[in-house]
Formats: structure tokens, sequence, C-alpha cells
């Protein structure tokens, strides 16, 4: 299978070197900046650099649109009509709406949210397909997709908060994971490097039992012996943080894509 992916910022790059991970898929990418291209080449020997979108979309069963909102809707415009229904033209941009994608080209649109997990080959990838995806190419997509990741179908409504889960939880789980160790380091008692490596470590054996099949509830139900210290911290934690993940959904709602254009480069 032929993968293009336009665009090898953090989203685009990470997929494109995934995906170049697999000896039966062909990966080739475009950037505007050549040099960046390269980078990633160098990263991922197996990676075809094309000359321009066009070149791209022609040698590629799947094309990914991996850049902003505005850089996005010029490409469509540009590489849409040259697609035809075999083809598969996705995209990372979440705000846009699949029926403006499906305005620019007769191939099968769908968008995908992807998280930095998989770069481990791990985590949720989340997939809203366009009108035109039937079974049998929804199937092809997941198969695809499954080399690198779980993929998970979402409705349109969903895909702001699942990828505040699924996508952003990474970086809103460090974040406080961070703050954490710099409270612990306060006390004196253990260095900021120390309390990360022990979350860290927390962290990954966490995992390990939730891929057992352990839950959320029932690894605070273990943990929290009645009377206990730790019974103690979560309800601290209950007190505390009760309307700290509805103002962070509350806030990414809100968020509005850049308007300003940016160069998308030469055919």
């Amino acid at each position: 299978m032929n993968i293009g992916v336009i665009g090898t910022g953090n989203m685009g790059g990470m997929l494109a070197k995934a995906f170049a991970a697999h000896r039966d898929l062909t990966v080739r990418i475009f950037n505007r900046t050549t040099a960046k291209a390269k980078k990633l080449q160098q990263d991922a020997t197996t990676i075809k650099i094309s000359s321009s979108v066009q070149e791209l979309t022609s040698h590629s069963d799947i094309v990914f649109v991996c850049t902003k909102y505005a850089d996005g809707l010029k490409l469509f415009q540009r590489i849409g009509p040259q697609m035809d229904p075999h083809q598969m033209l996705v995209t990372t941009i979440s705000s846009l709406p699949s029926d403006t994608m499906e305005s620019f080209t007769k191939a099968k649109v769908a968008k995908v949210i992807p998280s930095i997990t998989q770069t481990a080959h791990s985590g949720v990838i989340l997939v809203n397909y366009g009108g035109r995806f039937d079974d049998e190419s929804q199937e092809e997509f997941e198969e695809l997709l499954r080399k690198i990741a779980t993929p998970y179908v979402v409705y349109p409504e969903q895909i702001r908060i699942a990828s505040d889960l699924a996508s952003c939880g990474p970086a809103f789980l460090s974040l406080l994971l961070g703050k954490w160790a710099k409270a612990a380091s306060g006390t004196g008692r253990v260095s900021h490097g120390e309390a990360e490596y022990l979350l860290t470590k927390m962290v990954i054996g966490l995992a390990e039992l939730l891929q057992q099949g352990m839950t959320l509830s029932e690894v605070v139900e273990k943990v929290s012996v009645p009377g206990g210290v730790t019974e103690t911290g979560v309800k601290s934690l209950h007190r505390n943080t009760q309307d700290l993940f509805v103002h962070l959904h509350e806030a990414t709602q809100g968020h509005r894509p850049s308007s300003g254009a940016v160069k998308i480069g030469s055919a």
C-alpha cells in the first residue's frame, strides 16, 4: 500500500515514521521546507520525498493532510480534483467538516486524530468517516491504522471531547505529573529528579495493570485501605479537583483554529 503524508510537523512526522516501520507500506512525504522532509528521511530512511503535492497524490492510495487549518483548505482545493473514488483523503484537522472536504474531491474522506503514543505503536487513534466510506473501505483503512494504534471511530460531535482524552491526554497527564513532582520535591525530602523517576515508574506499572484488565475505579478501591493514608489523599483530591477537568473541557471546546493563511509552496 502507498501512503502519502503532506506536512511533516509533530503529527505528520510521527505518522510517516510509524507507517515507514512496516515493510509492506511505501511512505512518501511532502513538506514545503525540503530540509525538514530530509531530516525526517534521515530518521526513517525508507521514506521517499515527493517534489510536489501533486506527485505525492498521484502515487498514493491514501493521502494524509497534516497541516494547519488554512493550509489544509488550500491543499484540498489543489489535490482534491485529481483524486479518484478509489483513493482516500484523510486529514488531522479535527475542526474541518467532512462535507467541506468532500466538496473538493471524489475520493473517500476521513479525519483522524493521532496521539504521541503512536510513536510507540500504541494508544488510540480517533477516526471520523465521511459519507463515502463503506464497510469494506472502513475495514481496509482500520487495518492500516491497527499497525500503529487502536482505531476508535467517533461521531463529529464526539471529536473534541474524545481528542482531549486520547490525543491531548498525554500532555495533560504529563503536566499534572510534573506539577506533582515539583510539589513532592518542594517538601525537601526528595529531589525533583527522584520524584519524576518514582512517578514515571508508577505510571508504567499502572499501565501494565490496566493492560491486564483492571479498571481505574478498581485501582482506587484496591489501594485505598479504609482509614489509611491513600484514602486521606483520595478525599483531598476529590475536594480540590472537582471542577478541574470541567474547566479544561470548557477551554478546549472554546478553542478556534488560526485563520492565518500560510503558503503551501510551489507545485
